[in-house]
């Protein structure tokens, strides 16, 4: 009989618990953030993260919300537990959940022109190889003497 793997949960950026407490946190740290970085379903780092942000927000989305939709916010280093006040704020029953949000650097990571231009060429054969299996090597060609300049990962103007 074959040995199923152990799969890993699928992450998301923000996290709901509807309970604070450290019993939940740490479940959920274990999991999926290992010294600030939040990993994939594929066990790849997605992001590093800088900071943790938890907010008390409205959760019931089948309900309009009686007030603010966010009570209140804190953000603090990565691993750190619950502000104590969220904690005192959130009341069973009431609506609203304890949510936490990894805070990421504001800035995007560029493709550099090579690995632009390598996704680019990979992809055009690729796409003809399923558009046109016969022809695809010349249209390949083709393709890439009229463009050069994409294909060589160049921005578009």
């Amino acid at each position: 009989m074959r040995k199923l793997r152990e799969k890993r949960p699928c992450y998301k950026r923000s996290f709901v618990a509807h309970r604070p407490g450290q019993q939940i946190l740490a479940f959920f740290l274990a999991d999926c953030v290992s010294f600030g970085v939040l990993y994939s379903k594929y066990h790849r780092p997605m992001a590093i993260v800088t900071k943790w942000r938890y907010s008390l927000r409205w959760a019931l989305p089948h309900k309009p919300c009686p007030g603010l939709t966010e009570l209140a916010s804190a953000e603090v280093e990565p691993g750190q537990p619950c502000p104590r006040l969220i904690d005192e704020l959130w009341k069973p029953g009431t609506g609203y959940a304890v949510c936490l949000d990894f805070q990421q650097p504001d800035t995007m990571r560029r493709w550099s022109q090579e690995a632009r231009a390598r996704v680019r060429r990979s992809n055009l054969a690729k796409r003809l190889q399923v558009q046109a299996p016969l022809f695809a090597d010349e249209l390949y060609a083709r393709e890439i003497e009229q463009r050069a300049g994409y294909f060589a990962g160049e921005r578009p103007a």
